[in-house]
Formats: C-alpha cells, sequence, structure tokens
C-alpha cells in the first residue's frame, strides 16, 4: 500500500508541519562579529596617516597637546583644562571631599570649565573620591556587560546588532570622557553617559537602553 502523499504549500512545507524554530547560535556569532570588528581596527588605523594630512592645524594642535600639555601656551586651552581636570579628580582622595562641601575645587568660579558636561566626572571624583569613582566606573561595566549578554540571547542577528552597537556606543562614551579627564584622550565634547548635564544626551540614552529592553522582550526566554 502506497503512503499518502502529503500536500505542500507554494513555499515547499508539507501542510500541518510545525515551522522550523530559529536557534541562534550566539557564541559563534559573537566571535563573527569580534573578527570583523578586528578588521575595522585595522582598517582604522591604517586611514590614521591620511586623516592627518586632511586636518586642521587647530586640529592637529590639539593631539599635539593631548600629547604634551605644555604646549598649551595660551594658559586657556586643552592643556590647561586637561591639568586642573587631574587636580581636581586627585584631591578628592580615597574617600572624597563630600557633594556638598564648600572646600571643593569646582566651587571656586570658573576653576574647572565645563564640569557640569565634559569634565564631570573630575568633578565627581573630587566629590565622592577614589572609591566613589570606582563604583561608578563598575556600575557602566556591569551594565555594558549585561547588554552583551543579552545579544547573545536575540532571536536574530538584528536584534543582536542592535543591542551590540548600543553598548559600544556607551562603551565609547564611557571610556572617551573618562580617559579625557584623566589625561589619556584628548579632549573633546563627548558626554558621560547618564552623568553629564544636557537634555539631548540623557534623551539619546534612554532611547538606546530601551532598544535593548525592546529587543530582549522580543528574544527567546532561555537562561543565560
Amino acid at each position: 500500500m502506497s503512503a499518502e502523499k502529503k500536500k505542500t504549500t507554494p513555499f515547499g512545507k508539507s501542510e500541518g508541519a510545525e515551522p522550523e524554530r530559529f536557534i541562534p547560535d550566539g557564541m559563534g556569532m559573537f566571535q563573527r562579529n569580534v573578527k570583523r570588528m578586528g578588521d575595522c581596527a585595522l582598517a582604522f588605523l591604517a586611514m590614521l596617516p591620511i586623516a592627518w594630512l586632511v586636518m586642521e592645524p587647530w586640529q592637529r594642535q590639539r593631539i599635539r597637546i593631548f600629547l604634551d600639555p605644555s604646549l598649551d601656551t595660551t594658559g586657556v586651552g586643552d592643556g590647561m583644562q586637561v591639568s586642573r581636570s587631574k587636580i581636581v579628580a586627585s584631591s578628592g582622595g580615597i574617600t572624597g571631599k563630600g557633594l556638598f562641601n564648600e572646600d571643593l575645587l569646582t566651587q571656586r568660579s570658573n576653576y574647572l570649565p565645563e564640569q557640569q558636561t565634559d569634565f564631570v566626572f573630575s568633578s565627581t571624583t573630587e566629590a565622592v573620591g577614589f572609591i566613589g569613582a570606582l563604583v561608578l566606573i563598575l556600575l557602566y561595566m556591569f551594565l555594558v556587560f549585561r547588554m552583551v549578554q543579552l545579544s547573545l540571547r536575540a532571536k536574530d542577528n538584528f536584534g543582536a546588532y542592535i543591542i551590540l552597537g548600543v553598548s559600544f556606543m556607551l562603551m565609547f562614551h564611557i571610556f572617551e570622557n573618562i580617559g579625557m579627564n584623566i589625561g589619556i584622550m584628548p579632549v573633546t565634547g563627548i558626554p558621560l553617559p547618564m552623568v553629564s548635564a544636557g537634555g539631548s544626551n540623557m534623551l539619546t540614552t534612554m532611547i538606546a537602553i530601551g532598544l535593548v529592553l525592546n529587543v530582549n522582550m522580543r528574544s527567546a526566554r532561555r537562561s543565560i
């Protein structure tokens, strides 16, 4: 007796068959992404000499001052900002001077320009000290690490890329802002997420985190 033929749909699948479930290869996707980021980093390094040639003179001078703050002969430029930022951050000691202490250097008139935006990490470190700054950095690290975890449980590559993009955006902002406060990165206008003053920065960060939560809400429910 011949077997009963199954009816097929226009897409080649038999009727009544269960739809195939997408099982994400989290670790494999993560390794591929790391390789791609490594290729992008190499391409970026290869473009640096060309970027130096097309820079404006004031842009080159900013990089020179970053490498040697003493080259700032004006006393009011990036060299002064970095020097005072280091002084403010180190003056807090281990436990800090206190949030409402009148002896804070940042309470002086314009001692550290842009202390509420670009140099908010130094002014915060002066108030809460090394321990408080370390707690802030650990909280940021936990946030980024958690986002990477969520990217591994996304149900498709697009969702994983959204989460990874947000996590690397936050990581870059955190590293650049803290780095320029302690003198290991050039001074730019990049804010510290959820700490620097400014409505547009806060709004952008909240929208980005909302995208991460939205992707996670639609991901496969499995433990990590």
